[in-house]
Formats: structure tokens, C-alpha cells, sequence
């Protein structure tokens, strides 16, 4: 009976979930297929107006990620939810809008301001979605990103290269259908940061629940990224990215490892698309005696390996620490559009000079591969991607002590011990003596009236001294 009754509480229970994780899943595939879409459809007619726009636009879209990821870290209140969505769908509108009465007018102000505002509204809905899949369990996240990915490629060759009023209008249609569809779990997820302490506060206390922005993770999705835009422009058409026969492969691949309930590692991931880089990029010189297909192929591979990569590490790290999601995610994609700008300006340089002056295109590739190998064995050996987003820890709250005179004196003597026995200065001593009290960095700074970064480098040099196990202890 017991067993019945809970079968029949945990059916409800199993379908929301499922409904969700279909949602999410659709919105996904909607915002990657917009994606391929701008760069197919809205890319080549932005070329064809003004020289460098796509860049313009991709870089302002980076500029407006990079300030939200800030304004998350140190102002979460400001950010409400519903004005964030409503924005996002006004720009989206507005943006497609500018662009097709810039376009009908051969209006290149109303084109170049289309252009930017359509690409802030593609980032806005996608860290809209992101928020959505970071709400969703560990597994139904994974199999999210790797349907999404699937679903997405399958429909690329229904998008024909080159612009047309219709594609524009299902450009919109996808972005704002991505939007509704993660609306109300990305809402929730916002919600519980606005209500916290700000993370820039809660990092100088709880260093272990933050990775700071320079951290080893971030420059690796930067540069990685760059490779990504160098290899997504072998051999564009119409200043369009190719498609190749061979991209659903490894999604495919992904999901039946996820079926038979194997763990996808991001590791994993990144060894794969690495392989597959080197090897497309070790080819692009023999162009004249390997077929342009096996290349494409390579290329392609890696190109898939490493979007879905790029969502699993962002979206894991943001489900380790759920307060600091949208500063992740703003700054994750911030980093994406500026490192595809700069690759993509590469790819470009090279297939540029193929014909002209073959020996430079093939001098710039070999040096390009070079600097990438050279990275990953210099600078990440022993660097694990897993270990770290495992490492980051879910914030506690910060909640001041009421402390009796009594535990006072105890505390101030565990702490002059502790003091003593570690070597920490004056100044370190009573900034431990306040986070035994439960104080927080902006208190902490207030009482001993100094910077927010010499509040943290205290903090720093006492964890770095004591053991962070002392000082929760």
C-alpha cells in the first residue's frame, strides 16, 4: 500500500519533470538553430552593407555580457527578472525590425543599430536558457544539451545561406520561442541570487565558492573558443559557415553513452575535440592531396565536441554554485563572442591568402596549431576540468552571530591562538576575529575602514595560513 501511494506521488512528480526537460530542450534547439541562423542568414547580408559589422555587433554583444556579469557579482537587486525578460523580447523585436527597415531602406544607421541590438537580445535569451537547463538535475541537464545540440543540427539544412525577409522573421520567431520556453525556471533560478548576499561579498568569506573571472577554466573556453572560430570558417561560403554530413555523429555518439547511463565527462569532451583539431588543422596544408570533405570533416567534428563541451563546463559550474549562475554564464559567453571574433578574423585571413599566397596560409596554420599543443601541454598539465568545477563549493549564508560574553572570550582566545600558532599579522588577527563572528566582507570592510581588496587579500593570507578547515571550524 505504501509502495502504491508512493508510485502514485512520485507520477506527478516524474511528469513535471519531464515536461520540463522537454521545454528545455526545445528552447535549446530553438537557440542553437537561431544561432546558425544568424551566422547564415543575418551575417552575410551585414558584410554586404558595412565592412567589419558582424564583428561590431558580436564584440557589443560581448561588451553588454561583460557588464551584466558584473553588475550580477556586485548589484544581484538591480537585476529584475521581469524587466531582464520583457527587454529581451522588446530587443529582439526592435533589433530584427531595424534591420529589415535598414536593409528594405539602405538605411546603414538603422542596419548597424539592428545589428548590435539584435545580437545583445540573442545573448540576453541565451543566458535566458542557460538559467532554465542550470535549474534542471545534474542528468536531465546533460541529456538537455545533447538533444538540443542533435535537434539543432538536424535542422540546419532546412536553412538556406544568404538573407531573406522570411529567414529574418524565423530568426525572431526562434530567439523569442527560446525566451518563452525558459522563461519562468530562468525567473526562479535569478530570484533565489537576487535574494542573497552579492557574490562579490560573498567570495572575500567563501573563496571556495567562487572561481574569479581570470581563473585557469575561463582562459582555456577564451582560447578555446578562438580555435573554435578559426576552424568554423574552413572554407565558408557567402561568408556562411559549411555544413557537413558528418556533425549529428557525435551528439548521436553522446547520446546513446548518456543511454546506457556511462558518465560524460568534460574532460572527455575536450581530449575529443582536441583530436579532432589537430587533425583537421594538421590537413589544411595538404588540402591539394586529402579531399576538402575528410578536412570539413575533422574540422566539423571538433566544432560540435567542443559547443557541447563549452555548454556542459558552464553549465556544470554554474550548477556547483547556483547564486553565481548568471555571472558565469554572462561572462562564459562574453569570452565565447570575443574569442569567435578573433578566430573567425583568422580563418579568414588564411582562406584569404590560400590562392594569393599559399606559403603564408600554410606558415599561419602550422604556427596556430603549434601555439594551441604547446598550451594545452604547458599550461594545462594537470589541469582537470571535472576537479575543478567539483572543487567549487554552494556558498553557506552569512549569518551574523549572536554571541554571549562568555563564547566571546572563548572565541577570542581560539582565534589568538590560532593567530599565534599561524603567524598572522595584526591586522589578519582581527579580520579573523570578525569572520569567526559570522561577519561578512562588506561588514568587515566598513568596521576596519579599508578597500574591498585588502579585505581579500587578508582573507586570502588567513586561509593560505591556517587551512580553510580552521577557519570554518
Amino acid at each position: 500500500m505504501k509502495t502504491e501511494t508512493r508510485h502514485i506521488e512520485s507520477t506527478p512528480i516524474a511528469h513535471e519533470r519531464a515536461k520540463r526537460l522537454i521545454a528545455t530542450a526545445a528552447a535549446l534547439t530553438m537557440l542553437l538553430f537561431s544561432s546558425w541562423s544568424l551566422n547564415c542568414n543575418l551575417f552575410p547580408l551585414y558584410a554586404s552593407h558595412v565592412f567589419m559589422l558582424r564583428e561590431i555587433c558580436t564584440l557589443t554583444n560581448g561588451a553588454a555580457l561583460v557588464a551584466l556579469a558584473f553588475i550580477s557579482i556586485s548589484r544581484p537587486n538591480a537585476i529584475k527578472p521581469a524587466i531582464f525578460f520583457l527587454l529581451s523580447l522588446f530587443c529582439t523585436v526592435l533589433g530584427g525590425a531595424l534591420v529589415w527597415g535598414g536593409n528594405a531602406a539602405d538605411s546603414t544607421v538603422a542596419l548597424v543599430a539592428g545589428a548590435c541590438i539584435t545580437s545583445v537580445a540573442e545573448g540576453a535569451c541565451t543566458i535566458i536558457v542557460m538559467l532554465a537547463i542550470v535549474s534542471l538535475e545534474s542528468r536531465a541537464a546533460m541529456a538537455c544539451i545533447i538533444v538540443g545540440e542533435l535537434a539543432s543540427i538536424a535542422l540546419r539544412p532546412l536553412c538556406p545561406i544568404g538573407y531573406s525577409d522570411e529567414m529574418l522573421l524565423v530568426h525572431i520567431a526562434l530567439t523569442l520561442g527560446a525566451a518563452l520556453l525558459s522563461a519562468l525556471p530562468a525567473k526562479n533560478v535569478v530570484e533565489s541570487m537576487r535574494d542573497d548576499t552579492p557574490a562579490r561579498d560573498l567570495a572575500i568569506t567563501q573563496p571556495a565558492s567562487f572561481l574569479p573571472f581570470g581563473h585557469q577554466l575561463f582562459i582555456c573556453l577564451f582560447l578555446f573558443r578562438i580555435l573554435y572560430g578559426l576552424m568554423l570558417t574552413f572554407g565558408e561560403s557567402g561568408g556562411a559557415p559549411v555544413h557537413s554530413s558528418v556533425d549529428f555523429i557525435p551528439p548521436l555518439i553522446l547520446l546513446i553513452i548518456l543511454a546506457t547511463r556511462r558518465r560524460i565527462t568534460a574532460d572527455g569532451l575536450f581530449k575529443a575535440a582536441m583530436l579532432f583539431a589537430v587533425a583537421g588543422l594538421l590537413l589544411m596544408p595538404a588540402s591539394g592531396i586529402v579531399s576538402f570533405a575528410a578536412i570539413q570533416g575533422f574540422l566539423s567534428l571538433a566544432v560540435v565536441i567542443f559547443e557541447v563541451f563549452n555548454l556542459v563546463v558552464l553549465v556544470s559550474l554554474s550548477r556547483r554554485n547556483v547564486h553565481n549562475a548568471l555571472a558565469v554564464f554572462s561572462w562564459g559567453w562574453a569570452l565565447n563572442s570575443i574569442g569567435v571574433v578573433l578566430g573567425a578574423n583568422m580563418g579568414r585571413a588564411i582562406n584569404a591568402s590560400w590562392t594569393e599566397n599559399l606559403s603564408f596560409s600554410v606558415l599561419a596554420t602550422a604556427v596556430l596549431t603549434f601555439c594551441f599543443v604547446a598550451y594545452v601541454i604547458l599550461f594545462l598539465q594537470g589541469f582537470n576540468f571535472e576537479k575543478t568545477i567539483s572543487e567549487v563549493e554552494e556558498p553557506s549564508p552569512v549569518i551574523p552571530l549572536a554571541i554571549e560574553e562568555p563564547a566571546v572570550k572563548s572565541i577570542d582566545l581560539c582565534c589568538d591562538e590560532l593567530s599565534e600558532e599561524c603567524g598572522l599579522t595584526k591586522r589578519e588577527r582581527e579580520v579573523l576575529g570578525l569572520l569567526a563572528r559570522g561577519r561578512s566582507g562588506v561588514f568587515i570592510q566598513n568596521e576596519l575602514v579599508v578597500s574591498y581588496n585588502t579585505v581579500k587579500s587578508h582573507v586570502k593570507h588567513i586561509y593560505m595560513k591556517t587551512g580553510a578547515l580552521l577557519i570554518r571550524s
